[in-house]
């Protein structure tokens, strides 16, 4: 209602903000990940106690040093999961997880999420992805680089568990912060593209956009910390934590 009249240069420069064309990218900010052994040892036991029928989500807690990600504990907040996704609930404790890792040194530096076995070439959910992409926007506070890695963790068919860790494009991060993207109901393994944005996906304009566009793989290593120990049972699990496992922890002080 202010600019009178256009030319086609206008409008396709206007139009250029809602059309992304979706590449793969080739650099990932975050050189590796080292994860605890005793945290990943806690976090897929009790998903292997749950049959490996339902997902779990969990915040990494560690440092970071030279673009690498150091994860020494794993926090679980409150969630409602099931086979097919998760929702993380509101979290009353939030505040005083974040105050005692900052005592104890550590900040967050990426989230793990477990899953039922699926099939190959299926690696992040849609629903997944914008959750990733969410975590790596706040982590960066905005669209930028940051080494905040996601770790997925299922079972191969010889039953042992298997981590794998990724981030998501910087692309995924902008289309996620633009709500351009949505979990797709029909097909699990991509996202929705939102009617008022266009995706051009090999050349051609998508309707929805395959999740492996927006990966990008992080190496995975192991350590055992020499600071931090992962016995206590967990928060937030089915099963319960009681006086005689506080006994167990302060007899060991």
């Amino acid at each position: 209602d202010i600019k009178k009249s256009w030319t086609l240069t206008d409008f396709l420069e206007m139009d250029d903000q809602f059309v992304f064309k979706v590449k793969r990218q080739e650099d990932k900010h975050c050189a590796a990940v080292s994860l605890d052994a005793g945290a990943c040892v806690s976090f897929q036991g009790y998903v292997q106690q749950l049959g490996w029928r339902q997902q779990r989500v969990g915040f990494l807690y560690g440092t970071f040093d030279d673009g690498e990600a150091r994860v020494e504990a794993v926090y679980e907040p409150p969630q409602d999961c099931s086979e097919n996704g998760f929702v993380l609930l509101e979290d009353d404790k939030a505040e005083a997880v974040a105050q005692l890792a900052q005592l104890l040194g550590l900040v967050r530096v990426g989230w793990i999420f477990a899953c039922p076995p699926r099939e190959d070439g299926f690696v992040f959910s849609g629903e997944e992805a914008i959750q990733a992409a969410m975590e790596q926007l706040e982590a960066a506070n905005g669209v930028a680089e940051t080494p905040y890695v996601s770790v997925r963790v299922t079972v191969n068919e010889k039953g042992e568990a298997n981590f794998e860790a990724y981030q998501v494009s910087q692309q995924c991060m902008a289309m996620v912060a633009e709500g351009a993207l949505a979990p797709d109901p029909d097909d699990a393994a991509a996202c929705l593209v939102h009617e008022t944005f266009t995706a051009i996906v090999e050349g051609k304009r998508a309707a929805n956009v395959n999740t492996n566009f927006f990966l990008c793989n992080v190496p995975v290593k192991q350590h055992t910390s020499a600071t931090f120990a992962a016995t206590f049972p967990k928060e937030n699990r089915m099963i319960p934590q009681t006086r005689d496992d506080l006994k167990v922890v302060l007899s060991k002080a």
